[in-house]
């Protein structure tokens, strides 16, 4: 019986090594692992191409328009003819949502003074655009509209990211 409970428990031992050895070998070989600063300034690139999109729809210089120009087209053709364009403006919640969240972990390690400045700006910018958006259907409901100022996209974030 001693025998049998010393094979397992030298098994078991034997397992957990190879376990261990094949997580350390995966481990050291990985290949260039994503930083915080790299997945930023993924999301800011893909912020320039739906602000591009939101152009080519009509929205204005760099999407500026986008939430009015929304507003106006469901109010004169319906909420469900304006449903394509709806989806862009979604993409571009969800992407200033995650390009805020990892602000916040990019932030936490940079003491550069530009960097700083950048950061807040494009903070600014992102949480005005979120809380306009936020705004939207009250607007539509109430027959309201929005400011003649929308947030300015300004891209020294992603310039100091590619600097990087």
């Amino acid at each position: 019986m001693q025998a049998v409970k010393d094979k397992v428990a030298f098994l078991a031992i034997f397992i957990a090594s190879v376990s261990l050895a094949i997580s350390l070998y995966f481990f050291l070989t990985r290949q260039n692992p994503v930083t915080v600063e790299s997945a930023l300034l993924f999301e800011l690139r893909e912020h320039d191409k739906l602000l591009a999109s939101l152009e080519k729809r009509g929205a204005g210089p760099q999407g500026e328009g986008a939430l009015s120009y929304y507003l106006a087209k469901s109010r004169s053709g319906g909420v469900a003819s304006q449903a394509a364009l709806r989806s862009d403006l979604n993409a571009v919640e969800r992407n200033l949502s995650r390009a805020l969240a990892l602000l916040d972990l990019y932030e936490a390690n940079t003491s550069d003074p530009d960097a700083l400045s950048a950061i807040k700006n494009f903070r600014a910018y992102a949480t005005s655009w979120l809380e306009r958006e936020d705004a939207l259907l009250e607007l539509y409901m109430l027959g309201g509209g929005y400011g003649v100022s929308s947030p300015r996209y300004s891209g020294d974030l992603k310039k100091l990211l590619s600097e990087e």
